[in-house]
C-alpha cells in the first residue's frame, strides 16, 4: 500500500542505511539553513501511506505530498528507514507515525520544513528522530487544531524542534520511557495544552523562552527533570492558566 488514489514513485534505497540513520546525532545533521540542491520540485498528488519498506522507497525524489503522510504498521512490516524521503520538504496535511514498530528512525525527514496539519508520533517501539523534523518550521496552515504530539515511544531519546514557529494549538510529550532531552522553539509563544509529562528519563527541557500564554500546563511526573527547568517555563507565563501541574519532578525548590 502506498497511496489513496496516487501514482507510483521511483524506487529508492533501503536496507542497512536505516541503522545509520537511527544513530544519527545532531552533529551529523545538515545545516538548518541549507536546502538540498539535488531535489528538483516533484509533487506526489494525493495522500501517501507507508506500511512497508517498498512504500517508503517508492516516494524517492518527491519534494511535496499534496495530502497527508501516514506511517503505520502493515502486518509483519519490514519498514526500517525513510531514507528515500530525503527530498521531502512539504506535507500539505498531517504527518502521522503510529505503531510502526520496526521503524528505527525519522532521519529521512531531515529536510521537512512544513506540515499543513498536525504532527502525531505515537506508540512506536524502536523509533528515534535522528535528524528528522529538525528543520520543521511551519505547521497548521490547513488545520484548525495543529498539534504536536509525541506519546509512548519506547526508544525515543531526543525531541528537537528548535525552528518550530507559532500556530501550534497543543504541544504534548507524554510517556516516552527513554526520552532524555526536549529542545523547543522560542517562536512558540501561545498554545492551548502544553504537556511534558510522565517521561521517566527526561533530564533537560530547553528552548521555550518565548512561551507566554497557555490554557493548560502539565509539566509533571518527570522524576529526573530538575524542578528549576519547569519553574522557569511557568514563571514566564504572562497569566497563570486555570490548570498548572508541576508535581513529581526532581527536587522541590530552586536555588
Amino acid at each position: 500500500m502506498l497511496a489513496l488514489g496516487g501514482g507510483a514513485g521511483v524506487a529508492g534505497p533501503s536496507g542497512s542505511a536505516g541503522a545509520a540513520g537511527a544513530n544519527a546525532g545532531t552533529g551529523s545533521c545538515p545545516d538548518l539553513q541549507t536546502a538540498p540542491t539535488d531535489c528538483p520540485a516533484k509533487v506526489f498528488p494525493d495522500n501517501a501511506i507507508i506500511g512497508k519498506q517498498a512504500d517508503a522507497d517508492a516516494l524517492a525524489g518527491y519534494t511535496e505530498i499534496d495530502g497527508a503522510l501516514t506511517i503505520i504498521r502493515n502486518g509483519a512490516s519490514d519498514l526500517q528507514n525513510l531514507d528515500a524521503l530525503r527530498c521531502l520538504q512539504k506535507i500539505h496535511f498531517e504527518l502521522s507515525v503510529t505503531r510502526a514498530d520496526s521503524l528505527l528512525s525519522l532521519d529521512g525527514l531531515k529536510e521537512l520544513t512544513e506540515i499543513g496539519g498536525w504532527v502525531l508520533v505515537d506508540d512506536n517501539e524502536a523509533l528515534k528522530l535522528g535528524c528528522g523534523l529538525r528543520k520543521l518550521s511551519k505547521i497548521g496552515t490547513h488545520s484548525a487544531t495543529p498539534y504536536v504530539e509525541f506519546e509512548r515511544n519506547a526508544a525515543l531519546d531526543r525531541v528537537e524542534l528548535s525552528l518550530l514557529g507559532s500556530g501550534v494549538s497543543h504541544f504534548r510529550i507524554d510517556g516516552n520511557a527513554a526520552l532524555k532531552t526536549v529542545v523547543g522553539s522560542p517562536a512558540l509563544m501561545t498554545v492551548g495544552q502544553f504537556f511534558i509529562r510522565s517521561n521517566p528519563a527526561l533530564t533537560s527541557v530547553s528552548g521555550f523562552d518565548g512561551l507566554k500564554t497557555a490554557s493548560e500546563v502539565r509539566l509533571d511526573t518527570n522524576p529526573m527533570l530538575p524542578i528549576c527547568q519547569v519553574s522557569k517555563i511557568v514563571s514566564q507565563l504572562t497569566a497563570p492558566p486555570p490548570v498548572v501541574e508541576t508535581g513529581g519532578n526532581l527536587g522541590d525548590s530552586c536555588p
